[in-house]
């Protein structure tokens, strides 16, 4: 098993380390509308749908992902070029951002309450979420790759490491710890003492990325700033743990697929990201978009 994950690991950074360095935006938001597509591909079938209705919703996905970019790039390009001629389209664009309170409300007051609650997430339904859990989840992944501010991509690889930071610091804080369980129905391997160390290293990590780009001691501020956001981001990143083990649970699965062996699937690897990259606004606030 091991050996496995190793050896899918060492494919994916085969593929996505080049990608991230060469690939140009459009071919870099197109690769991760694939990688998305297969998660709603993995989402429908936690879902309770069968081969077909997986690969409807999938493609469907795909495809709507691959018009908002075009939309997204014709935007762009006519804005720089006349500026008038674009706003013929800015309804869509508007309407999209108006939007944006639902994965907000959903991530902030919808998943602690399906915690809390056990609510059964399936069917249709359960295909409407995952059009609010996914398609954002990639609006703001293609967006922050193509942030100015000290290269997108870099910018998105600090934000997502975040997640790796969050993960390794519970692992080895509740192993060495760990009493009180988080959610023992949800994944009993959870530990307060877990969170308290994820917060730890996160805002560790934080204070070595201020150290490291600013060159100057912190402020009070600052520290205060680390402090709040390293709790904001934890709990983004537990709270998209906790709720795609709630999903599994549900559908009576160990991974949400077999698409990367030894790992299980992309929603297993992303389930942190998910949350924590939609409420990237919210992390700015406190420092973490910096």
């Amino acid at each position: 098993m091991l050996k496995t994950r190793i050896l899918t690991a060492l494919a994916l950074l085969a593929v996505f380390v080049p990608a991230g360095i060469w690939l140009p935006d459009a071919g870099w938001a197109i690769l991760a509308a694939v990688v998305v597509a297969l998660a709603a591909w993995e989402w429908a079938g936690l879902m309770g749908y069968e081969k077909k209705g997986r690969v409807i919703y999938g493609a469907g996905m795909l495809a709507l992902m691959l018009f908002l970019y075009a939309d997204h790039v014709f935007l762009r390009r006519s804005l720089d070029r006349a500026g008038i001629a674009a706003y013929a389209f800015a309804p869509i664009v508007f309407g999209m951002r108006a939007l944006l309170w639902i994965p907000y409300l959903f991530w902030i007051v919808g998943v602690p309450l399906c915690l809390r609650f056990r609510w059964k997430i399936s069917g249709l339904t359960g295909l409407l979420l995952g059009v609010v859990i996914l398609l954002p989840f990639w609006c703001a992944f293609v967006v922050v790759s193509e942030m100015p501010y000290i290269g997108g991509r870099v910018q998105l690889l600090t934000i997502l490491l975040i997640a790796w930071v969050a993960d390794i610091s519970a692992y080895f804080a509740g192993r060495a710890w760990g009493r009180h369980k988080l959610a023992p129905g949800i994944s009993p391997g959870k530990t307060w003492e877990g969170v308290i160390g994820a917060v730890i290293g996160v805002m560790l990590y934080k204070g070595i990325l201020l150290l490291y780009w600013s060159h100057s001691p912190f402020r009070g501020g600052q520290l205060l700033s680390m402090v709040i956001g390293a709790v904001l981001a934890t709990a983004a990143c537990i709270l998209g743990d906790l709720f795609e083990s709630l999903i599994k649970r549900q559908a009576g699965v160990k991974d949400s697929s077999g698409l990367l062996p030894g790992h299980g699937g992309i929603l297993d690897r992303i389930d942190s990201w998910l949350p924590l990259l939609v409420l990237y606004p919210v992390m700015t606030v406190f420092g973490y978009g910096h």
